[in-house]
């Protein structure tokens, strides 16, 4: 099984956007796939990340497959710690870690295990999602932008995580300078296999991502 940890520079970043497109290039190629969101906040019934992730592996939508993807879920688009707050609850770091692991010893060709929000989005009082990426000691695909400020956020992200195995700079709406520019300086300091993905999608740059994932 190949396992990766997806985080981010923020949230609404394009980290579940990276995964449903790894989810469905790879069920084409014959692959089975496990994604996972272990924490989402912000979380509706009717449309959420996990849902998509659930549609990216072809699996029924319902309560039972939903536990099975995102154990905690939270009705407030805030910070999970927070958000565990409003509904009188706290998230057992342990468990989650637990949770994810127990993902390990399935029969998948690829793990993806998407964390909530930006690298340090807390999920309690005491433990962020960086936390939980060092815990699991699994590879991590950082994604970033191409917005003014992302070069900023991508490299104290990465000071922050022991484990990058690539990053990804999904392309935003605006951005100030060529995208060339960009993925220069982010390999610059760096030193990451660094890959492009076109606002939208586009199937050459997935092809590029997942022959490095193999």
């Amino acid at each position: 099984m190949k396992k990766y940890f997806i985080t981010g520079t923020g949230t609404g970043i394009g980290k579940t956007f990276l995964v449903q497109n790894l989810c469905e290039s790879l069920t084409r190629q014959g692959k089975s796939v496990n994604a996972l969101k272990p924490v989402i906040t912000g979380f509706s019934k009717a449309e959420s990340d996990s849902r998509v992730l659930m549609d990216s592996n072809r699996i029924p939508y319902n309560e039972k497959n939903l536990d099975k993807i995102s154990p905690w879920r939270f009705v407030a688009a805030v910070s999970p710690d927070i958000a565990a707050r409003k509904e009188g609850q706290k998230i057992d770091f342990a468990k989650v870690v637990k949770f994810c692991r127990s993902a390990f010893s399935s029969y998948d060709d690829f793990l993806f295990i998407e964390g909530i929000g930006g690298v340090m989005t807390p999920l309690n009082n005491e433990k962020t999602v960086a936390d939980l990426v060092h815990e699991l000691q699994i590879p991590a695909l950082l994604v970033g932008g191409t917005y003014l400020g992302a070069i900023t956020h991508l490299l104290t992200a990465v000071k922050m995580l022991e484990n990058i195995h690539a990053v990804i700079i999904n392309e935003s709406s605006e951005a100030p300078c060529a995208t060339a520019e960009t993925l220069k300086t982010i390999e610059n300091f760096t030193r990451k296999p660094v890959f492009f993905l076109p606002r939208g999608g586009d199937e050459k740059a997935m092809d590029k991502i997942l022959d490095f994932l193999y």
